[in-house]
């Protein structure tokens, strides 16, 4: 039996680039409806933590939250005074004073929803490959 790593390198194996399935997609819409306004948030403060990038892991550090720009719907922050501001969507942003409880309990579901879509598209893709397959060999 192969393991995660050597299916993975399997030449049918589909590989899913997540940037192409972000998070936000698969956010509840009951958290959602619960969330405030990026109003509300900006109004409450403007700490908070997103991942950061740093000697090969991801980490969730202190950003400051400049702001909000409606239309990519995304939230405006900067690492430290002397960062470059960057945009992140919601589910990259845990703001200050939010819980850290409830913002892991969101992301956890999202990330259980972007999991399940893409068993779902290796599960077609596999299945259509064998389609392909038997196609072929009917043909022979």
């Amino acid at each position: 039996k192969l393991s995660a790593e050597e299916l993975m390198q399997q030449p049918d194996f589909l590989k899913i680039d997540q940037s192409k399935l972000p998070l936000e997609i698969f956010d509840s819409t009951d958290y959602e409806l619960l969330d405030k306004s990026p109003s509300e948030w900006l109004e409450s403060g403007r700490d908070g933590f997103a991942p950061y990038y740093i000697s090969g892991q991801w980490i969730w550090k202190e950003a400051e939250v400049l702001g909000y720009n409606s239309e990519t719907g995304k939230y405006i922050i900067r690492f430290g005074a002397d960062g470059k501001p960057k945009e992140v969507h919601r589910l990259n942003l845990r703001m200050g004073k939010e819980s850290p409880i409830h913002f892991e309990e969101r992301r956890t579901e999202a990330e259980k929803g972007r999991t399940e879509a893409k068993q779902i598209m290796r599960f077609d893709h596999f299945v259509n490959v064998q389609v392909k397959v038997a196609h072929c060999d009917f043909h022979l």
